[in-house]
C-alpha cells in the first residue's frame, strides 16, 4: 500500500504552517508519525463520521454551518457514493483526520471539458490534530490519486473559510464557480485544479467574476432567489 508521509520521527518532514492555532507543540510534533493512507477496512464510516463533527465545531461556532458538522453516517456514505474513496491520516496509529474523493461524468459545466472529473469532499482533521499540516497532505494524497484517472479535480467551500481558500490558492488551485445551496448560510466557491489547465488564468477570473455577480444578484446565501420571477 502507498503511504503518503506528512511527518516522520526520523528525517522530520512537515507540511505547510505548522502550530497557527498553537494546538500542538513542536516537541510532540517531533515525537508523532503521521501517515496518509486509504481508509483501512478497521476504519468504519461511523468513526468518519465523528471526526467530520469534531472537526467542523470549530466553523460552527463562527457561524458556517458546514453540511459535514451534523451529517449522519447514512450522509456520509451517499455523499461518497460507489465510486468514492477515503484517505485518512493516522497519527500514532489513532485516526487523525480523512478525505474523500469522489469521479462524476462529464456535466454541462463550463470547466468539464472532459469524459469525467473528480471532486473532494469531506476534507476533515480533528480538532487536536490541527496545526500539524495534516490537511494540505490530505490534499496532495487526494489529487495524485484523482489525476491517475482524469484531469481535473474540483472541491467548494465557504467564499468566507479563508483559511482553505487561500491554502490552496498556494498549491494552484483555482476559483472558477460561485454557488448558493439552499442548506447552507453562506455563499460557497467551486475551486479546481488540473493537470494540465486548457485555459488561461484571465479567462478562468473572468468566468468566476461572472458567475459570482449572477449569483449575487439573483439569489441570497440560503440558496433562495430574491425575486420569485428570476426562477
Amino acid at each position: 500500500m502507498k503511504r503518503h508521509t506528512a511527518a516522520r520521527t526520523c528525517g522530520l518532514i512537515l507540511t505547510d504552517s505548522l502550530f497557527p492555532g498553537g494546538q500542538t507543540s513542536a516537541e510532540n510534533v517531533i515525537s508523532m508519525n503521521i501517515e496518509i493512507i486509504k481508509k483501512p477496512n478497521w476504519i468504519s464510516l461511523e468513526q468518519i463520521t465523528e471526526v467530520l463533527h469534531d472537526a467542523h465545531t470549530t466553523t460552527a461556532d463562527n457561524g458556517m454551518h458546514f453540511l459535514a458538522y451534523s451529517q449522519t453516517v447514512e450522509d456520509t456514505r451517499r455523499r461518497l457514493g460507489d465510486d468514492g474513496l477515503f484517505y485518512v491520516a493516522l497519527c500514532d496509529g489513532e485516526l487523525a483526520g480523512c478525505a474523500a474523493v469522489v469521479f462524476h461524468p462529464k456535466s454541462s459545466k463550463w470547466y468539464c471539458t472532459d469524459k469525467e472529473y473528480a471532486e473532494i469532499k469531506m476534507v476533515a482533521v480533528r480538532n487536536q490534530f490541527k496545526g500539524l499540516g495534516i490537511n494540505n497532505s490530505l490534499y496532495r494524497a487526494l489529487e495524485e490519486h484523482a489525476f491517475s484517472r482524469c484531469n481535473l479535480v474540483v472541491m467548494n467551500t465557504a467564499e468566507d473559510n479563508r483559511i482553505v481558500v487561500d491554502s490552496n490558492l498556494r498549491h494552484g488551485w483555482k476559483i472558477i464557480d460561485y454557488l448558493s445551496w439552499r442548506y447552507t448560510d453562506y455563499y460557497s466557491v467551486i475551486m479546481g485544479k488540473w493537470k494540465n489547465c486548457p485555459y488561461t488564468d484571465r479567462y478562468i477570473n473572468f468566468r468566476y467574476r461572472f458567475r459570482r455577480l449572477q449569483v449575487r444578484i439573483a439569489k441570497d446565501k440560503n440558496g433562495k432567489y430574491r425575486v420569485p420571477l428570476l426562477k
